[in-house]
């Protein structure tokens, strides 16, 4: 415990109750590690009136949660603490970053800039997606270390795998329901990014700390502008057709605080990857543009890059359960040969034939046929055989029956 309060004096506690209420005086203090100790973990007065709140830990204004209520929180885990401590605390010029990311604006704006680059003849290309463990080791300051982050998004998404993905990375998601041109998002973040400046502005820690921002949406401005005018730092990621004139004037005025960087300048698959593997149900294949890879062998994501490099398109995949590959080419409805043509050009090795004669049954071949034919008359000669058979002994039992 000594050790806890000599290398971590600035660890203050607050009572939250079990509705995310602060507890007030006297029951909301704030308390040196020693004073947290021996009020909550020694069952204090908080406690008995309390039972089901919660104590939440703060930590160079970093929030840290304890499991277990303080009814419950008998035996304190020092280990486990002091882990904690060392995970956030700051070490020799590195700089603790807060990330907040606008998806919309980002995975929008980046289906733009993806079919572009693809050459697809298309406004968007809505296969595009975020590898978001990559986008973090990206836009990760070499001088910083990520201590938090959160995305903002608005439902419904492209698919929920967004969401899976946010979670699987330690991303905060906060969801909104799509309304007012995405408005909402926009107003969330703003206030998330308020109370994330007001926090460490009070608490000392704004020198030390990066505030990440993935947006190029002017309404962000109203947070970003305060933030600054607080010297906080600032890097603002977007791509350049969706950056908004009003943050280049804003760098203009704090060229030491905002760095404004551009996805455009860094190859596209260092952080995003193309989803070719259709959502849709296997029984709602549109035949009219639809492609039959019988047996393939090849998984979806180095087939989909291959087929991608041939044809300047948009397609999805899709297998079904007997290893058959659907490429479906929704942009080409009746307009099947040349790709037709060039598949089998291009791609030898690949068996590709169309949804309506992949449903047909399949035509009998000449050695089918000869086959089927000579088991048919063997079949008929064995019954004949055994009719003559039966015949032969009628006849005897006939015969036997006159000498009798």
């Amino acid at each position: 415990i000594n050790s806890i309060t000599t290398n971590y004096p600035m660890l203050f506690v607050k009572i939250v109750s079990d509705k995310e209420e602060e507890i007030g005086v006297p029951f909301h203090q704030e308390w040196t590690v020693t004073d947290c100790i021996n009020n909550i973990l020694q069952r204090s007065t908080i406690s008995k009136n309390y039972p089901t709140a919660i104590c939440h830990l703060f930590f160079n204004g970093v929030k840290l949660f304890l499991r277990d209520t303080l009814k419950d929180l008998g035996i304190f885990d020092k280990s486990e603490l002091i882990l904690k401590l060392q995970q956030y605390s700051p070490t020799n010029n590195v700089s603790h970053c807060y990330v907040f990311v606008d998806d919309s604006n980002i995975w929008i704006e980046g289906q733009k800039a993806d079919a572009m680059r693809k050459k697809l003849g298309e406004m968007t290309d809505p296969r595009f997606r975020l590898d978001l463990g990559k986008l973090l080791r990206l836009i990760q300051p070499d001088n910083g270390k990520i201590i938090e982050a959160r995305l903002f998004g608005s439902e419904p998404p492209p698919t929920d795998s967004v969401w899976m993905a946010a979670l699987k990375n330690n991303i905060k998601v906060e969801k909104y329901v799509k309304l007012n041109k995405e408005k909402e998002v926009d107003t969330a973040m703003t206030v998330a990014i308020t109370e994330k400046r007001v926090e460490l502005r009070i608490g000392g820690y704004l020198d030390d700390a990066i505030f990440v921002v993935l947006t190029g949406d002017r309404d962000l401005r109203r947070a970003i502008e305060p933030l600054l005018k607080d010297g906080g730092r600032v890097h603002l990621w977007s791509w350049k057709g969706a950056l908004s004139k009003s943050f280049l004037d804003l760098a203009n005025e704090h060229r030491n605080l905002l760095a404004l960087k551009s996805f455009d300048e860094v190859p596209i698959e260092d952080f995003s990857f193309t989803a070719f593997t259709s959502t849709r149900k296997k029984y709602d294949v549109d035949p009219r543009c639809s492609i039959i890879l019988p047996k393939c062998s090849i998984p979806l994501n180095i087939l989909g890059n291959r087929l991608q490099k041939a044809f300047p398109c948009i397609f999805y995949l899709s297998c079904l359960d007997n290893s058959d590959v659907i490429v479906e080419f929704p942009n080409c409805i009746g307009r099947l040969d040349p790709i037709f043509k060039y598949l089998r050009l291009r791609f030898s090795y690949l068996n590709s034939i169309s949804y309506p004669e992949y449903k047909s049954p399949s035509p009998l071949n000449i050695t089918t046929v000869i086959l089927i034919l000579y088991s048919v008359t063997l079949l008929m000669r064995s019954r004949n055989t055994n009719y003559n058979n039966d015949i032969n002994m009628n006849s005897s039992v006939s015969s036997t029956t006159k000498l009798i």
